[in-house]
């Protein structure tokens, strides 16, 4: 993968890809964040993937038009980045002034030098809609070739790609779609923790929880569906198993701190309008 995202599912279609389906038109995914979901999925033909994040689809549309100008820009901050002595303040202050240039004026290389130096890869924009995650670990560890950005520039080019709030994506829908959606997920009800969903300066809340859930039931069983969150009442409630929706329990551990005292293991679910086999 080449974007590091908060709450990426990986993990997961590795675990479900042997049941997804082989054969749909258009695949939709609206909540697009790192990729990794669309990046493994079988079958990449066509469709629409988008993201409320601007700064995010700039640089997904940048990856699509101009795969080795982009590699060629990003690596070269990386590289001057890295070239600092081990462990040395330069590192910190050369962070600052990037990411104090990226708010000023965003640029896909910059999105990317942030994101492979910040601190665990998170995305996070504070009410004035600013990137203010610190720095992470001082050396960048960049582990691309050219190759890697070739590769999602061809993926790319057959789908349409928006920065647009899922509403708008999802209405793009028809018969015969596969419609993937993993929105920022809500906390858990008497958690002790609170569930990470800055990505952007307005939050998903409960309440687009609830809209994405009706439009949901509103396409079943036209489209192919899979939907995942919390294993919570909130998240499940408006999928009715006598309505053709299928729930499959899984457990994840997340890391948000870097520390081991920052993993916890949660308790998620799958919501499909066909059956899922975990491998």
């Amino acid at each position: 993968m080449i974007l590091k995202w908060a709450g990426g599912k990986k993990w997961l279609i590795k675990r479900i890809v042997s049941s997804l389906p082989s054969n749909f038109d258009n695949y939709i995914e609206p909540f697009l964040g790192g990729g990794s979901f669309f990046y493994h999925l079988p079958n990449k033909k066509g469709g629409f993937l988008s993201d409320i994040n601007l700064n995010l689809i700039n640089f997904y549309k940048d990856l699509k038009k101009n795969p080795e100008s982009l590699y060629k820009r990003a690596r070269k901050l990386v590289c001057e980045h890295d070239n600092f002595e081990e462990e040395s303040e330069q590192h910190v202050e050369f962070y600052k002034k990037n990411r104090e240039k990226f708010n000023k004026n965003p640029s896909s290389e910059l999105f990317l030098y942030l994101n492979k130096l910040c601190f665990n890869g998170i995305y996070r924009e504070n009410s004035k809609g600013q990137f203010n995650v610190p720095i992470g670990k001082p050396i960048s560890k960049w582990n691309h070739n050219i190759q890697d950005f070739r590769e999602w520039s061809a993926m790319l080019k057959k789908f349409s790609i928006k920065a647009e709030d899922f509403r708008e994506t999802i209405d793009k829908a028809k018969k015969g779609d596969f419609i993937y959606l993993d929105p920022p997920y809500i906390d858990r009800v008497n958690a002790g923790n609170k569930t990470f969903r800055g990505y952007n300066k307005e939050e998903f809340d409960i309440s687009d929880l609830k809209e994405m859930s009706e439009i949901a039931v509103e396409l079943n069983p036209k489209c192919k569906i899979i939907i995942s969150n919390f294993n919570e009442y909130h998240a499940t409630k408006f999928f009715k198993k006598s309505e053709g929706w299928i729930k499959t329990p899984l457990m994840k551990k997340y890391s948000i701190s870097g520390k081991a005292k920052g993993v916890y293991k949660f308790k998620e679910i799958l919501i499909s309008n066909f059956p899922i086999t975990l491998d």
